[in-house]
């Protein structure tokens, strides 16, 4: 017998993969997960938990993979000659290798730097 829309494992458990690939649907949908349980047929309840399951789950994963990346990768740089931003004296401009670039105070905060830069993927 076919399994009609909507019928995602009813009355047995998921697995870690089916519930990703049913709340992979749901963001694909661009509806409310209430809409997407209602529509679909499966329990809102049951999307909200599998939701918060797999966040904790992909946080520790991150948590995990950034405690053995915290050694900083160097890239190469170019210094340029400061030419200052809108009056103001900047120390140096780091250029990443996609061209962006990024102009640094003399005086800075290192962490705020540290941040921004794996924002922009350095």
């Amino acid at each position: 017998m076919a399994k009609r829309q909507g019928e995602e494992g009813r009355g047995r458990r998921w697995t870690p993969d089916e519930a990703r690939r049913v709340l992979d649907d749901w963001r694909a949908s661009g509806l409310s997960l209430a809409a997407y349980a209602q529509r679909r047929g499966v329990g809102y309840e049951r999307l909200g938990r599998w939701k918060r399951r797999l966040a904790r789950a992909n946080a520790a994963a991150g948590a995990k993979a950034g405690a053995a990346r915290s050694v900083i990768a160097l890239r190469p740089v170019r210094l340029v000659a400061p030419a200052g931003i809108g009056g103001e004296d900047w120390g140096f401009e780091i250029r990443l290798a996609d061209g962006q670039a990024v102009r640094v105070a003399v005086e800075f905060e290192a962490e705020g730097l540290r941040r921004l830069l794996a924002v922009l993927g350095a």
